[in-house]
Order: structure tokens, then C-alpha cells, then sequence
């Protein structure tokens, strides 16, 4: 399992210097390779309303874009601060905290 994440927007974003989060499950423990496809498959069951229109009306908020490569199938979801689903704001922690730019 792999996730990618990109985050754009906000008050001090600068397209040039931002680059994706990567998490490639295969170098976690055991225990965070569970945890992440726990989080996975939360997030990806219930992923809530966010969607493009609704970041475009909060111009300095963050938008975050994950790609969730699961066997091969790829899966997006997308969100903007304020993140309303709490799986998809706890996968986007948990990449954030486990991941490499």
C-alpha cells in the first residue's frame, strides 16, 4: 500500500517548493502498516462532501489531494480545511507524520 499526498493552498504556499508527502507502507513496522490501512480503508468508505467547489470558497485554506495505490488500484480523495470527515483528517495526519518530501 502507497499513499501520496499534496497539499496546495494556504497563506504561505509557494507552488515551486511544495512537493507531494510519499508513504510507501512496505517501510513501516507491522503495527503501522495496520494502522495505515485501517486509516485507508476508513477514509475511503466514508470520504464526506469535500469537494472542489468547496475549497475555491475558502481561498486561504489548504487542500489536500491523496492518492491511495492498494494493490495496484489507485484511489483519490480530496479535502479542504476545515477537513469535515475525521478518517480522512486522521489519514492525513498519519502521512503527514510517516511520510517523505
Amino acid at each position: 500500500m502507497r499513499v501520496e499526498l499534496r497539499i496546495d493552498g494556504g497563506l504561505a504556499y509557494f507552488p515551486g517548493l511544495a512537493r507531494p508527502v510519499m508513504l510507501d507502507g512496505a517501510r513501516l513496522s507491522a503495527a503501522d502498516q495496520a494502522e495505515l490501512a485501517r486509516l485507508c480503508r476508513a477514509a475511503l468508505a466514508d470520504p464526506g462532501p469535500e469537494s472542489a467547489a468547496r475549497a475555491e470558497a475558502l481561498p486561504d485554506a489548504r487542500r489536500y489531494r491523496l492518492a491511495i495505490d492498494i494493490d495496484g488500484e489507485t484511489h483519490a480523495l480530496a479535502a479542504a480545511d476545515p477537513v469535515a470527515q475525521p478518517a480522512v483528517a486522521a489519514l492525513i495526519d498519519f502521512v503527514g507524520a510517516h511520510g517523505q518530501r
